[in-house]
């Protein structure tokens, strides 16, 4: 995984306003998953769930005040979500969660998001499961169905069956949603939501 990479992705990301709205389309039917008041979205990109966290929380079920912690590896996506955030509640940090071993126990963390990161990383099972997930946490996750990596280099794998979910997570949790949302081939994701008891 290349930084640099991923700071002109989100680069272009953020001077389009069509990938803009398209990413927080995205990020809308992510939110609709998150549960208690403390979130940890991994590999957030430019923090556009923290935002959308901000809007109405007691209309989605959330428990304010609502904290969020983001962390990504590409500093503009960093910055750029700084800039936007509100400082009483939300946390963005720039670092690499795969070098990392004890995060997950730093936070009181009641949702993990796993929004378009997944697909990213060399093994991605033992990613989540070297993590003992020995409290309750929800995790939500999304994945391209159909984004070959000819149409997106840094995507290890880009395709996925509903069977390859379902093995992603195994052993984690009980899946309590897993269907596909989205629009047209390479804009169609999975979203999974696994609950940790």
């Amino acid at each position: 995984m290349n930084p640099e990479y991923y700071d002109e992705v989100h680069r272009s990301i953020a001077n389009n306003p069509a990938l803009l709205a398209q990413q927080r389309q995205r990020l809308e039917h992510v939110a609709k998953y998150v549960r208690g008041n403390w979130v940890l979205d991994v590999g957030c990109g430019l923090g556009i769930l923290g935002h959308l966290l901000d809007k109405e929380p007691l209309a989605h079920g959330w428990r304010y005040p609502l904290y969020y912690c983001g962390i990504d590896f590409s500093s503009f996506a960093i910055n750029y979500a700084i800039q936007k955030a509100l400082p009483d509640y939300h946390t963005y940090v720039w670092g690499d969660l795969l070098q990392a071993d004890n995060w997950f126990d730093e936070v009181p963390v009641n949702t993990l998001v796993f929004s378009e990161i997944l697909e990213h990383i060399e093994k991605p099972k033992s990613f989540l499961t070297d993590r003992l997930w020995h409290r309750p946490v929800r995790i939500v996750i999304t994945l391209p169905v159909n984004m070959p990596t000819s149409q997106e280099p840094s995507h290890v794998k880009g395709v996925w069956s509903e069977d390859e979910v379902r093995d992603l997570v195994n052993g984690i949790g009980d899946i309590t949603e897993l269907h596909t949302f989205g629009g047209a081939d390479n804009n169609t994701w999975w979203l999974c939501v696994v609950d940790v008891k």
